[in-house]
Order: structure tokens, then sequence, then C-alpha cells
């Protein structure tokens, strides 16, 4: 009878604890880390310029596309008065400013891209105009292809216009080809300090289905053009990536 009695007690101590140790085996900890080096352009000119590896595809030897490091930051310049299409960006590539210098597994992992950017002109001729700037990132896939994923920050009214987007249904996305898919976010205003926070890995995953081969090769800024002269000016400043696993 005694021994009965005992066991009681016993059972409701093992009974109240099980849920702490489900708890404690379901409880996951979750690590965060910076992606690239030199967001915050606190480095020689030179030596940002490196870092950021600006470059430029498309334009005619007339057209001015720069960028410039100072103070802490980049600034990218484009006058063009031709209509030919082209590009000019900057930002993160593996080879050049992740710290591993690798390109970074991104399955089951939680990537952000956060920075700051100013844009102080947007001329352009309205018609059949295609002026877009955007935080864009390349991941490659287990084919070797490589896809593009694109956050449109600024967006001229007939670029939302494009047949493969859905911008005029109420949707979200600028262009859809093969390889890229360009979505809309939140418009920067003119002359104003703006703070951008992107979720990558949700992006990306609704573009192209992440799988366990995927690779993040580049996070970068882009200003896109074409079928219009333009003069465009954007400061960029404090643009880190991070992973959270």
């Amino acid at each position: 009878m005694q021994k009965r009695m005992l066991a009681i007690p016993i059972i409701l101590i093992i009974l109240t604890a099980l849920p702490l140790m489900s708890n404690a085996l379901t409880t996951k900890q979750t690590q965060t880390t910076i992606i690239n080096t030199d967001g915050d352009l606190s480095l020689s000119e030179q030596e940002n310029r490196q870092q950021w590896n600006p470059h430029t595809c498309g334009f005619l030897p007339e057209t001015q596309a720069t960028v410039t490091f100072t103070n802490h930051t980049a600034t990218i310049h484009l006058k063009k008065t031709t209509l030919e299409p082209g590009h000019i960006a900057t930002g993160a590539w593996w080879t050049t400013s992740f710290q591993t210098r690798q390109k970074t597994p991104i399955y089951n992992t939680h990537i952000q891209a956060t920075f700051q950017a100013l844009l102080t002109q947007a001329a352009y001729t309205p018609d059949n105009e295609w002026l877009r700037i955007a935080l864009a990132t390349a991941v490659q896939r287990a084919n070797g292809t490589v896809t593009y994923t694109e956050l449109d920050f600024y967006d001229t009214p007939n670029t939302q216009n494009h047949p493969t987007g859905n911008i005029n249904q109420g949707g979200n996305i600028i262009y859809k080809g093969a390889d890229v898919v360009e979505y809309k976010t939140p418009q920067i205003p003119l002359n104003e300090w703006t703070n951008f926070t992107f979720d990558i890995t949700n992006h990306i995953n609704q573009a192209w289905n992440t799988k366990p081969s995927d690779l993040l090769e580049s996070v970068y800024i882009v200003i896109e053009t074409a079928n219009t002269p333009t003069e465009t000016t954007l400061l960029i400043t404090n643009l880190w990536i991070t992973q959270t696993t």
C-alpha cells in the first residue's frame, strides 16, 4: 500500500516536467552573421572601390556612368542622352566583399539586406521610358545557371506597364523573364534619406523556390535604363547583408 502511494507523486513530477522537457527539445538556437564587409564604406577610396566593385554594362562611350566613394557614401551618377539599354551597379559580390570569399548557401536560412539611400534626381523623357532602381541578388542554381531576384525601390510609370508584370492588376511584379523576376517595393521619395530593409529570402523563394544547393553570389544596387535620356543620382550607405541560421 505504501509503495503505491509513493508512486503517485513520482508520476505527477514526471508529468509536470514533460512540457519543460518538450520546450527544451524544440527550442532552436539561431545565429545571425554579417555576410559582407565594408558595408559602411569606412575604408580608403581605393579599398571601397575594390570591395563595392562598381561596373557598367551596355552603355555607349558617350554615356557618363560613375560611382564615387566619399564620406562613407557611394554616389551613383548616370547621365545618358541616348536611348540604348544599359545598367550601372555596385554592392557586394562573393569575390570581392563576402567575408568568406565564397558563395553562400541559402537553403533553410534567412537572408536580409539593410541600407540607406538618397535619390537626388531621376530625370527622364516620359513615354516609352524604362528607368528603375533596385536591390538585386544573384543566386547560382544546382545546374550552374544564375537567377536574379530584384527589388525595385524606384520605377517610372511606363516601367510598371511591362506585359510580363502584373502591377496594373494589383500585383507586385514589374518584370518576369527566364532568369529574372523584378518585384515592386515602396517608392523612394526624392531628396530624403530613406531606410530600407528587404527580406531577400522571401522574395527568392517566391520567384524560384529555393533548393538545397542554391548559392548566393551577390547583392547589389543597380540603376537600369532604356529608351530614354536620363540623369539620375543615387547615394547609398550602410549596405549590410545578414544571414540567420
